[in-house]
């Protein structure tokens, strides 16, 4: 709106309203205690009782305690985590080593080197053509057959027949 025109619609509603410039309203007429009791209810309804205030900061408490529950059950997670993180980063360590040691284990258990560590800090040499023992030449012979039966005798739950010996068992084993 122009000023102008404010100006107008202002000397009209002085010249109806008068210096208050709004109109007037009428009071409502009063019912008598009615109308007092609807205000004490109205006003009374925003009030809070001892009972609400005690319920209003039981709740306020079953709220922070829930809150530092909740933060605490975050910490005691993030410990597990922190704890399991270590123990991977363990395992992975521990696994290294244990490839390290398969590594060395293999690069040691070559034949070559057995053989050069047992004749050159063992003292250990190749047998002689002389001090070679074949079995099958001494099968049969007293000598054999004593160690048989000491061997027998010496075991204990082997299951040997009633009717042979186990001289005579041990002599079919090798046949």
């Amino acid at each position: 709106m122009l000023a102008a025109e404010e100006w107008q619609k202002y000397e009209e509603d002085y010249l109806q309203y008068g210096v208050e410039l709004e109109p007037e309203v009428e009071p409502e007429p009063q019912k008598g205690p009615e109308k007092k009791r609807k205000k004490k209810k109205a006003a009374s309804s925003y009030r809070v009782t001892a009972g609400g205030r005690l319920a209003i900061l039981s709740l306020i408490a079953i709220i922070a305690f829930c809150a530092a529950l909740f933060i605490g059950f975050q910490a005691w997670k993030s410990n597990i985590n922190y704890h399991i993180y270590e123990l991977t980063q363990q395992e992975k360590e521990l696994s290294g080593d244990i490839d390290n040691l398969n590594v060395d284990l293999n690069s040691n258990n070559q034949l070559d080197k057995i053989e050069t560590y047992a004749q050159q800090h063992l003292g250990m040499t190749y047998p002689m053509q002389e001090q070679y023992v074949y079995v099958v030449k001494l099968k049969g012979t007293s000598e054999v057959n004593s160690y048989i039966a000491s061997l027998a005798a010496s075991q204990r739950g082997a299951a040997i027949q009633k009717d042979i010996t186990a001289a005579e068992a041990a002599s079919r084993l090798l046949s």
